[in-house]
């Protein structure tokens, strides 16, 4: 097994309202990804308790769906 350690930062928080697909929403779960192989770390998010994580792509809040 290997381990990974990995420092990240979200710029959101849980509760930020964001706009996503011009609709004002409410960030309610934060997931966090760190892949060994490349290195990447990736933040989905759930936004107003949807059960589905968004992928944010444009710091102006534009999201698409990540996971169903």
């Amino acid at each position: 097994m290997q381990i990974s350690v990995f420092k990240a930062h979200c710029p959101f928080e849980l509760g930020d309202r964001v706009m996503a697909n011009g609709i004002d929403c409410v960030i309610t779960d934060i997931l966090c990804t760190h892949s060994i192989k490349t290195g990447n770390v990736e933040f989905l998010f759930e936004l107003n308790e949807s059960g589905h994580y968004m992928k944010f792509i444009s710091s102006e809040g534009a999201a698409q769906h990540a996971t169903e």
